[in-house]
């Protein structure tokens, strides 16, 4: 990605960062209600060895009493393709963009991405169904 948008590889920072983001997942305390693509699942990034432990990681997270993972089926139409973004609490969402990383902090906005995460959730597998997914993913790599 560095080198497509023609910038410092910062790869090692960040592998600390998602090293923290996992400590802080494990510790509890809080929750995580993660959802997820099902076309992510099959979406091959790197080689056959690293997207099953990844893959695997995705299992091990999705059991953790902290963490709520839903899956949205590719059958599922609940709305249009949204960009990647994360809801911090009810003041603060962040959006990944190709170029930028833009926060939002008008409420009516905040509200936005809130309804869509509801809708998202309200049509995607949880549990054990997001579990199967996940699982056929890994079959389907071999």
């Amino acid at each position: 990605m560095a080198r497509f948008n023609r910038t410092p590889d910062d790869s090692l920072a960040a592998t600390d960062a998602r090293v923290e983001r996992s400590r802080i997942v494990r510790r509890g305390g809080r929750r995580f209600p993660i959802l997820i693509e099902e076309s992510v699942l099959g979406r091959q990034v790197g080689s056959k060895l690293t997207m099953t432990e990844q893959l695997g990681y995705l299992l091990q997270v999705a059991t953790l009493p902290s963490v709520t993972l839903g899956i949205v089926p590719s059958r599922v139409a609940v709305m249009w393709p949204l960009e990647t973004f994360t809801i911090f609490d009810t003041e603060q969402v962040g959006v990944e963009l190709l170029t930028a990383a833009v926060t939002i902090t008008t409420p009516s906005e905040v509200a936005q991405y809130l309804a869509a995460h509801d809708q998202f959730s309200a049509g995607a597998a949880h549990g054990s169904a997001a579990l199967r997914l996940i699982a056929r993913a890994v079959s389907e790599l071999a």
